[in-house]
């Protein structure tokens, strides 16, 4: 065994009569040396004389002879012998024959018969002398049944040599060896042994054909320059086997050592380039014998022979290959082909040189695209891209051509090279199942090469003529084919021409246009002088049809070079005497179910040929074969919920619930009747609802995953989705039906899956094709490991459901040998507050370019922290330093390292049609040494840029006359999933922007000005959500309003003193909009009656539009769904109204119509939805306090009106609303660690003064324990534990609404002894847990009172719904409160309308049958009472004073209305009557108190409250 054994032979020696064993020489006889040599068997051990059996009579000697073999197996014979010694008479003695087998294998150098093999033997040689050629041995092997290896078939009798285990325990990286090798591998040459590819040793018992068998041979074969000792263990069990007294089997070990001290010697370099010119990439080297090295450096040597030195960045040892790996910085430099080399010093500190490998450096820019070969087709061509592709690695998933963003499929890729790419055009129906827009006709082409852009513009042009559409407005539906327009009619004909593709063009190129008129006999009937017969879009009078015959409007439409032909549209027209109502539904084009997230909306823009009626106009729908009818009049609160299928606005628009929607072609009819002109029409639309596309997502999608090899490798695919399953409604899991087919697998050595080093792994689905999810357990996973730490496995699936196929989508796994990585990819989310909210997911291939962007990551070890670098592109790398969202809680890189922070991008900081790579570097704990450093991969692709061109429109007009029209032209944008926003403002007043055209999102939209002034016209281009804006863009001239006629007229004949005044005009053209259901018409006369609004005292007509606006808005708001942007004009409208202030507002009805309106904005818009109001928030409720406290008191004395309900329930509703409304809109779209602070002042926050001093509203949007921070206001601060997270990431929108004590302002309590109430609370989807204590609130007291205390109203008013005082009761109930220098701190339980009393304030007393009650002051407050009275006394002059003053610069108020009394209060708060004159009881000495109670008679303070509040207001 190991190249040694021994065996001990025992002798018994009678010497004759007189001798003993010591009169002779020991002598060894053997007869073969090669087996042992006889000089080197150790001394006998001799003992005795003994008397030997049976008879014990003579006497004899035992000797031992020990022989210990560590020579060559073999047999020998062996004889030990007695020689006497000089002068002895006895004759020599021999022993019988010992017969000797020493069984085994030894490799020996038979020219020199020097055994190598055996544990005390070694082989050297110096590493100069390997060669990387076989080395041969020769090898003996001595069977323990006699056979020998001297011939071959003995050999090749059992036991056999492939029996035999060869393993290498130590520094197995001086040779190869695949476990596919078996030791009996070799073949003898001749000269040498052969062995296969792979392989490093082997014996060889065969001889190639022609050669003699010349004894057993070894073959070992060696790297090159790797030194150090290598120890080959051969462990062989059968060798023993029909022998039971040998039952450990055969071993031995060969001992080999490469001598000297090699130089690096480099294995692989990556990646393969080239490399960018702007320097900044990483090149990473392997290599092995650098232990010892320093100052590495890879230089490169640049045309001009300069040196380029590339820093070493980091440097990663492989302890079971035994590689090296230096990750070296790339520097700036040019030119292509470089020579290069890797320098270092020695251990000695001598400068050296590696051993180089080869390797092409070269330095390129983006890859170059020069043209497409032909760049025109129809589906199924093969075309050439040429250009400049070096270094294209299509085999990478990324690398490829792009077509609008979209990455042709390998499958259509024929072959490439660095200059030419072939590839078969897919048909276009292939791009829009790929997420192409239904409307891309031509495709900006680009090449990516690692992930790197062609810079050039280069199209492609699918050569099938888009469809044509002409939409004539001004006259009615098509009668027997044939539109008729009134000759009557008030307005211009209008003719829009609409192109179903994208007919913009390569830079802006369009289509052209030629409108032309034509008689039924074929002559052209020339254009007036007014009408460009070249534009998209024409108007023209109906005078131009000069007789009643049908005439036909011709548009020829050329598309864009290089597409051959036109597209024709005839249109029949022809004029009447009768009256006729034009109908043009617009809808928002084909869809699917799921996308857009939204319902289904139908809006009919509707015109009567002899102007709006001033009669009801009745609406009908049909839709699926229902019929629903409605109008103006028939409008009710909440007529239409938001899941129910129905008629929305007065009746001009329809809408279908998402959940109702069906595939199949959708059509809704309206037939519009007038019963006062006895005229109807009937028009339809229609669009297709076809299934939409299923989205494949492995794991967590977009990103590539690093696991521990020890932890297995799971993918799943339960992330795929249907986009027609709805998240809201919750229709259950979006990846029902779904089934998985992962069509293949690869694994690599390097991350870009280079061919030479990529191999297949196919068989590791065999058996889990269609499984949803699967696990591959360590040991099998080791089977598909490459030799190196890390493997890559990219793996390709896709999912259907029987009838849909799923484009295909690949994921990279790596897999780390045996070692447990820092982090992982738990959520990629893009910055859509109700969006992601609502579990919507992120397609990671249609990023909108202008959304912020969420990376959330989880340690796969508690305590790792990790750092995002940009991968690509490479001219966006410094996006996360300039791009990164501030604040607590988030990734901030000049941090430096040691984070553990998600990272949020601004929105806004991303480029369109750009593919991001974001890396995490991740870094175990310090104290962990299990878990190592790691990397993973985010990947995601933005939208292309949307462009947008106006059509005319008309740039001059008259008030309420003139139809403006405006149209998208030219746009690429995707109707179904893109909204047009037409919006004006008056250039005086930039900040009121209205959304015209009912802000319905359609690219065609119409409206009418009703205030003289110069505007502009935008359009903001929004995602379907409203949630990003993709462009904002001006049209190019002012549009510019005159008075019309009929206006001057009512104007001229207002007197001179009246000439501000609105005149009724208005009201009546804005209730004759809403009898005819014209809605977007209501919404214009508003937004342009208020900004003609002046400061003073009102007109009646102007009081009456207000109350009229009201009621007209709020039916609109309640019967409404809005989008994003049409809620924001519905508020502005609202908050216009809102601010013409008390003077105008003088009713309790307007002000709840217009809270009505703003709270039906709120719950109304999908949860989908942006929520968009903030900026019309703050105004309005900067507003409604001061009108609704104006219908209980009037001017600055607070004289309070004495009805039944002493409640002012309307200003309960404005702070009530405001506390919930403007947080809503405040995060909507906030990212994670967003802070903000805001008055409805718009003034610097500031501690509140007055009765109504404006609100202060605090937010925050917290997701993790680092974001909470407290929320700090005017006079309070509301701060949450962090235990409300869980230990996890949670999205909360916390808020702190201060407002003053509105609760004591409307009469529903006596007031508070905090400076006002704070409503603190937090918004879905999170609603805060109730946790003992979790809640702390400090805010400041009137007074420094150390019994205050706090406390919560627990019932919250609902709006609309009347409370009187005893509906609003303070809780204390786990509310624990302390009181230091006037600040009042309390823990609380539970959220809600917070506030601080003075102890005994809210004290109830019994009430008499007369309603009078006793304060209920406790008998500290009256002693405090006292000592205040005695104060009071000293400031009495003055605080009379003070209240003189402020009477007599307070504004004069409103006329007392008869029949009402009014409470004035002194400056103890004492009140009395003032009545109108008119009552004789007002003559008695009478006073009230705040609230319900009345008293008479004695004049005294009636507390400690009143006189605290007086002296406030004073």
């Amino acid at each position: 065994q190991n190249g040694s054994t021994s065996v001990v032979v025992t002798f018994a020696f009678r010497p004759p009569t007189g001798l003993t064993i010591e009169d002779y020489e020991q002598v060894n006889i053997v007869d073969n040396e090669n087996v042992i040599v006889a000089a080197d068997i150790a001394q006998w051990e001799v003992s005795g004389p003994e008397l030997l059996p049976p008879d014990n009579l003579v006497r004899a000697y035992n000797f031992s002879v020990t022989m210990d073999f560590a020579k060559f197996p073999g047999t020998m014979v062996y004889n030990a012998q007695l020689v006497p010694r000089d002068g002895v008479e006895s004759e020599t003695f021999t022993s019988p024959d010992v017969d000797v087998l020493v069984g085994g294998f030894v490799i020996y150098n038979k020219a020199t018969n020097t055994i190598l093999s055996g544990e005390d033997n070694l082989y050297s040689v110096p590493f100069q002398s390997v060669t990387g050629a076989v080395v041969p041995f020769d090898v003996f092997v001595q069977y323990l049944d006699g056979r020998t290896s001297n011939t071959s078939a003995q050999v090749n009798q059992a036991p056999l040599l492939d029996d035999m285990t060869i393993s290498l325990p130590v520094n197995q990286i001086n040779l190869d060896n695949a476990e596919s090798c078996q030791p009996d591998n070799g073949n003898w040459t001749g000269t040498t042994v052969a062995l296969p590819t792979g392989c490093g040793l082997g014996f060889a018992s065969e001889t190639v054909a022609g050669v003699p068998y010349p004894g057993l041979k070894f073959g070992l074969r060696l790297k090159q320059n790797r030194a150090g000792r290598l120890v080959i263990d051969y462990n062989w069990p059968q060798f023993t086997d029909g022998f039971p007294e040998f039952e450990e089997g055969f071993a031995t070990v060969f001992n080999v050592e490469v001598t000297g001290t090699a130089p690096i010697v480099i294995t692989a370099i990556t990646p393969a380039g080239p490399f960018s010119q702007d320097g900044g990439e990483l090149i990473n080297v392997d290599y092995f014998n650098g232990a010892d090295s320093t100052n590495r450096r890879f230089i490169v040597v640049l045309p001009n022979g300069a040196r380029n030195p590339f820093p070493e960045v980091r440097r990663t040892f492989d302890e079971v290959t035994g590689t090296y790996r230096s990750v070296f910085t790339v520097q700036a430099g040019s030119g292509s082909d470089l020579d290069w080399y890797l320098n270092y010093n020695n251990v000695d500190g001598v400068a050296s040189n590696a051993t180089e490998i080869p390797y092409t450096f070269s330095y390129i820019g983006p890859p170059s695209l020069s043209r497409l070969n032909p760049n025109i087709g129809t589906g199924g061509e093969i075309i050439v891209a040429i250009g400049s592709f070096f270094g294209l690695a299509p085999s990478n998933g990324r690398d490829g051509l792009y077509f609008n963003g979209i990455r042709l499929p390998d499958s259509f890729l024929n072959s490439f090279s660095g200059t030419s790419i072939f590839f078969n055009l897919p048909q276009r129906q292939t791009w829009i199942n790929l997420g192409s827009g239904t409307n891309d006709y031509w495709f900006n082409v680009v090449v990516q090469v690692d992930d790197r852009d062609s810079p050039e513009t280069v199209y492609f042009y699918y050569n099938i003529l888009p469809v044509l559409e002409v939409i004539i407005t001004g006259g009615s539906p098509p009668v027997g084919g044939v539109i008729e327009v009134s000759v009557d009619s008030t307005e211009p004909i209008g003719a829009f021409s609409s192109l179903s593709g994208n007919v913009l063009g390569p830079n802006n190129v369009g289509p052209t246009y030629l409108w032309t008129l034509r008689r039924s006999d074929n002559t052209i009937v020339p254009w007036p002088a007014s009408v460009n017969a070249t534009a998209p879009s024409i108007e023209f009078d109906v005078s131009v049809l000069d007789s009643f015959d049908v005439f036909t409007i011709d548009l020829v439409v050329t598309p864009y070079a290089p597409i051959t032909g036109v597209v024709r549209s005839s249109t029949p027209i022809r004029k009447t005497t009768d009256a006729v109502i034009s109908i043009q539904i617009y809808n928002a084009g084909d869809r699917s179910r799921g996308i857009p997230n939204s319902g289904m909306f139908f809006y009919a823009d509707v015109t009567f040929s002899s102007g709006t009626p001033d009669s009801l106009v009745l609406y009908t729908w049909t839709y699926r074969g229902v019929e629903y009818t409605a109008s103006s009049e028939s409008v009710v609160v909440d007529q239409t919920a938001l899941n129910t299928t129905g008629v929305l606005k007065y009746g001009r628009e329809f809408y279908v619930p998402q959940e109702e929607i069906v595939r199949g072609t959708a059509t809704a009819s309206l037939t519009v009747s007038s019963q006062a002109l006895g005229i109807s029409a009937t028009s339809s639309s229609s669009l297709l609802v076809f299934d939409a596309t299923l989205v494949p997502i492995i794991n967590q999608g977009g990103s590539d995953e690093i696991v521990s090899s020890n932890e297995g490798l799971n993918m799943f695919s339960e992330n795929s989705y249907d986009p027609d399953i709805l998240v809201v409604p919750d229709e259950g899991p979006r990846n029902a039906n779904l089934e998985t087919v992962w069509l293949n697998c690869t694994r690599s050595a390097v991350a870009s899956f280079a061919p030479q080093f990529t191999f297949s792994c196919d068989n590791m689905l065999i058996g889990r094709r269609n499984l949803a999810n699967f696990t591959v357990e360590e040991p099998e996973l080791l089977e598909y490991m490459i030799d190196g730490v890390l493997t890559w496995f990219r793996f390709t699936m896709r999912v259907t459901d029987g009838n849909r196929i799923s484009p295909a989508t690949t994921s990279v796994v790596v897999v780390e040998r045996e070692t447990r990585p820092a982090v992982k990819i738990d959520d990629i989310s893009m910055l859509y507050s109700q969006a992601n909210d609502v579990g919507a997911a992120v397609d990671m291939s249609a990023v909108i370019y202008e959304a912020g962007i969420q990376i959330n990551i989880v340690p796969s070890a508690a305590g790792s922290t990790w750092t995002y670098e940009v991968d690509a592109p490479f001219s966006e790398r410094n996006l996360i330093d300039e791009g990164f969202q501030s604040g607590a809680g988030n990734y901030n890189p000049n941090a430096g390292p040691n984070q553990n922070s998600p990272l949020v991008l601004r929105s806004g900081q991303l480029l369109p049609s750009t593919t991001y790579r974001i890396r995490v570097l991740g870094v175990g704990p310090p104290d962990d040494a299990s878990v190592v450093p790691s990397e993973t991969v985010v990947e995601f692709r933005t939208i292309a840029q949307v462009q947008f061109v106006f059509g005319p429109v008309r740039t001059t007009g008259t008030t309420g006359q003139t139809v403006f029209s405006t149209a998208g032209s030219q746009t690429n944008a995707n109707p179904s999933t893109t909204k047009f926003y037409y919006k004006i403002y008056d250039v005086t007043n930039p900040t009121s922007v209205f959304c015209v055209g009912a802000c319905t999102g359609d690219l065609i939209s119409t409206f009418t000005i009703f205030a003289s002034g110069t505007y502009r016209l935008k359009v903001v281009i929004r995602d379907s959500l409203g949630i990003s804006t993709l462009l904002d863009v001006e049209y190019g001239s002012d549009i510019v309003v005159s008075e019309s006629t009929a206006r001057r007229a009512a104007l001229a004949a207002l007197p001179a003193a009246d000439s501000r005044q609105l005149p009724d005009e208005l009201t009546t053209t804005m209730i004759r909009c809403f009898l005819a259901g014209d809605d977007k018409c209501v919404t214009s006369v508003i937004f342009s009656a208020t900004a003609n609004f002046e400061q003073g005292t009102p007109s009646q007509d102007e009081r009456r539009f207000v109350q009229t606006a009201a009621v007209y808005l709020e039916a609109l708001s309640q019967n409404d769904i809005p989008n994003s942007d049409a809620g924001d004009t519905l508020m502005l409208t609202a908050a216009e109204l809102a601010c013409t202030g008390p003077l105008y507002i003088d009713d309790l009805a307007t002000v709840q119509q217009l809270l009505s309106v703003s709270n039906a904005i709120s719950t109304r818009t999908p949860i989908q939805f942006q929520v968009d109001t903030f900026d019309q928030l703050i105004p309005f409720f900067n507003c409604t306090p001061t009108v609704a406290n104006s219908l209980s008191s009037g001017g600055s004395s607070r004289r309070r009106l004495l009805q039944d309900a002493t409640v002012n329930n309307a200003l309960l509703d404005v702070y009530e609303l405001q506390s919930v409304q403007i947080p809503v809109a405040a995060v909507s779209g906030t990212a994670c660690g967003f802070e903000g602070s805001f008055s409805t002042a718009n003034t610097a926050l500031s501690l509140p003064s007055g009765d109504l001093a404006p609100s202060v509203v605090v937010v925050s949007t917290q997701c993790n324990t680092a974001q909470v921070a407290p929320l700090t206001g005017g006079f309070s601060t509301f701060e949450v534990c962090e235990g409300i997270f869980d230990n996890s990431q949670k999205r909360f929108s916390l808020f702190n609404v201060e407002t003053p004590d509105y609760v004591f302002l409307a009469g529903a309590r006596p007031q508070v002894g905090s400076v006002g109430l704070s409503n603190i609370g937090a918004l879905s989807p999170n609603t805060l847990r109730t946790e003992a204590g979790c809640y702390t609130v400090s805010t400041d007291l009137r007074a420094d009172d150390q019994q205050s205390r706090g406390f919560i109203y627990t019932n919250v008013k609902e709006v609309g719904v009347d409370f009187t005082s005893t509906n609003f009761e303070p809780s204390y109930s786990g509310i624990t409160s302390t009181v230091s220098n006037s600040v009042l701190s309390s823990t609380l339980d539970d959220a809600g309308l917070f506030g601080g009393e003075f102890q005994g304030l809210f004290t109830p007393a019994p009430t008499d049958s007369q309603g009078d009650r006793d304060s209920g002051l406790s008998a500290g407050a009256i002693a405090g009472i006292v000592i205040g009275a005695l104060v009071g006394i000293l400031l009495l002059l003055l605080l009379l004073f003070l209240l003189i003053t402020r009477c007599c610069v307070a504004a004069e108020p409103l006329p007392i209305p008869a029949g009402f009394d009014y409470v004035e209060r002194d400056i103890y708060g004492r009140g009395f009557v003032v009545g109108d004159g008119d009552d004789e009881e007002d003559d008695d000495d009478e006073y009230y108190e705040d609230g319900d109670d009345v008293e008479k008679g004695s004049g005294e303070s009636s507390g400690e409250y009143e006189t605290e509040s007086a002296s406030n207001e004073a």
